[in-house]
């Protein structure tokens, strides 16, 4: 495992796939976010990785074709796949729930955990707002929170222990994970970031 491995993982975790048969890994996002995530793996360890990027719907794709890397991150990981499997892309063999995907062991390092928790983040969270009239129709109230998107319950389990990890309380959702106490943001601003901070 090494910091380009680590981020790509938290990557495809959050916001790509990993194809077996056609050995590509892809992800998808903003324009400057793909061109700063390619930037920064270029390499993993040895092996040099060409990315090809197009326009994808009203973003930008980043794909690599390489059976080596797909065979590397699969070590890690054996399926990249997050959604449930009723969801789009429906899978074959109609199996039900979730898929078994985990982050792998190493990310939880102290040398890597910070780093997967900002690339996994920035790929699928950041700070939310919400205004709201209180009961008493008295006043309004802001509601501020980070949130985390995930759905499938191992990953949203094992992204709050990786949180609890470096002292931030957070909480477990439908969608993923929220962390609404200021002293929560502040050491998330000050732990992990977002990439483009």
């Amino acid at each position: 495992m090494n910091d380009s491995l680590n981020k790509l993982l938290a990557i495809t975790l959050s916001d790509g796939s990993v194809d077996k048969k056609r050995y590509t890994v892809e992800f998808t996002e903003a324009k400057e976010v793909v061109n700063k995530f390619i930037s920064e793996i270029k390499q993993i360890g040895d092996l040099k990785i060409n990315w090809k990027i197009d326009e994808h719907k009203n973003s930008f794709r980043a794909r690599a074709y390489s059976k080596e890397l797909v065979n590397l991150m699969t070590k890690f990981s054996p399926t990249f796949r997050t959604r449930s499997y009723n969801q789009h892309p429906k899978n074959p063999e109609n199996k039900k729930g979730y898929p078994s995907t985990e982050i792998p062991k190493e990310c939880f390092s102290k040398k890597f955990i910070r780093t997967f928790l900002r690339y996994y983040s920035t790929c699928d969270g950041g700070p939310t707002f919400s205004v709201y009239e209180r009961k008493d129709k008295n006043c309004l109230q802001l509601d501020m929170s980070i949130k985390i998107g995930c759905e499938n319950p191992k990953l949203k389990q094992q992204i709050h222990e990786m949180l609890k990890k470096i002292r931030i309380k957070s909480n477990r959702t439908k969608n993923g994970i929220s962390i609404k106490k200021i002293d929560d943001i502040e050491k998330v601003h000050k732990k992990i970031k977002f990439v483009d901070e």
